[in-house]
């Protein structure tokens, strides 16, 4: 199977690998890919491993990819521009403190891990959930997506920083009520899983 190289990713299964974090975090002055690509920032990059995959269900639906480069036929060159379309829910939220993100609605506080440490963030945020796992005997499960903020025209963002949490318990939890409802039934040999809301859910280019 050929899979196509964007910018640090690679298109098969590319709602895996966005709920990418990093640690000491800045953005170089000198653009190097999209926000939403890890490539983008200078720091220690955290990727979901590749043997936890199985298990996580996408929250969301890539719809287009589009990488601009400095030598149009060599996917390895220099990235001169590019998108990412996204069909998602936009959860609006606050960052109250540094490292905390607060979903409006809720008075659940995530871990919140932004792109830059440097940057100033102003409302409106957004948190877009990309992958939900539920987990142990399905009274747990782990959340991961990304922060984004408005970058230029309606439905134009640029992702700020990254929300991932693990063994949250219990899988009745309001955020899993905020992004859908659950199905199966574990206890009958049916794994749980969600069925994605369609509330709030949009179509979105991220740069």
């Amino acid at each position: 199977m050929k899979c196509r190289y964007i910018a640090g990713h690679w298109d098969f299964e590319l709602a895996k690998q966005l709920c990418w974090c990093v640690s000491v975090a800045s953005r170089p002055t000198n653009y190097r890919a999209p926000s939403w690509a890890w490539p983008s920032v200078d720091g220690t990059v955290q990727l979901l491993p590749y043997d936890t995959h199985a298990g996580w269900q996408a929250l969301i639906d890539v719809l287009e990819v589009q990488i601009d480069l400095v030598v149009e036929d060599d996917e390895m060159s220099p990235v001169k521009g590019g998108y990412l379309e996204i069909y998602c829910q936009l959860i609006p939220m606050s960052a109250p403190e540094k490292g905390s993100a607060l979903l409006r609605g809720l008075e659940y506080i995530l871990d919140f891990y932004a792109d830059d440490e440097t940057a100033v963030l102003r409302d409106p945020l957004y948190f877009v959930p990309i992958l939900l796992k539920f987990i142990g005997d399905f009274d747990r499960f782990s959340l991961g997506g990304f922060i984004v903020q408005q970058a230029g025209g309606p439905g134009v963002y640029k992702r700020v920083g990254c929300i991932f949490t693990s063994d949250i318990y219990h899988e009745d939890h309001p955020i899993v009520g905020l992004i859908g409802h659950r199905a199966g039934h574990p206890e009958a040999g049916i794994p749980s899983s969600l069925t994605r809301t369609e509330l709030g859910m949009q179509k979105i280019r991220i740069v």
